[in-house]
């Protein structure tokens, strides 16, 4: 038998709610220094897409998406000093993949999961740099798919 019943979400439920409402912060060290890492824009999230796509380099593409976390919220930093900040993390500062790791875990619980998720999945949907079809095409590959001469 199911149970229909609605019940009252648990504490650490409203705590998350809480949280997400107020833009709580979570302190993080980091190269010695704490930071306040608050829920992230949709800016610094389009700049974390932006820097997994288009840098190759794994050690820089790291660097981006720490200062993208570290700039996050203030238009200033995200906009202008984010160039910056990444560019001195990577040439000049001795950061460990311990310090990434702990920048990276706490930007990702500042992202609704279910949220990112679907936004995710319908991005790839609604992206313009993907190959689209004319009508004679998606018919020529429904007919071999379904086993049929193609007439193009």
């Amino acid at each position: 038998m199911e149970d229909n019943e609605v019940k009252q979400p648990t504490i650490e439920y409203q705590e998350l709610l809480d949280s997400l409402m107020e833009n709580t912060p979570t302190e993080v060290e980091f190269l010695g220094k704490s930071y306040k890492i608050y829920w992230l824009t949709n800016k610094t999230v389009r700049r974390f897409s932006h820097s997994m796509v288009s840098e190759k380099d794994p050690d820089k593409r790291a660097m981006k998406l720490v200062a993208a976390i570290l700039c996050n919220g203030n238009y200033f930093r995200t906009k202008f000093w984010w160039h910056f900040y990444w560019r001195w993390l990577y040439h000049f500062a001795s950061v460990s993949q311990v310090d990434v790791l702990r920048i990276l875990d706490a930007g990702k619980k500042k992202v609704p999961q279910e949220a990112y998720l679907l936004s995710t999945m319908l991005q790839t949907g609604l992206t313009d740099l993907m190959m689209a079809m004319i009508s004679e095409e998606a018919e020529h590959i429904r007919q071999e798919q379904a086993g049929g001469q193609h007439s193009l």
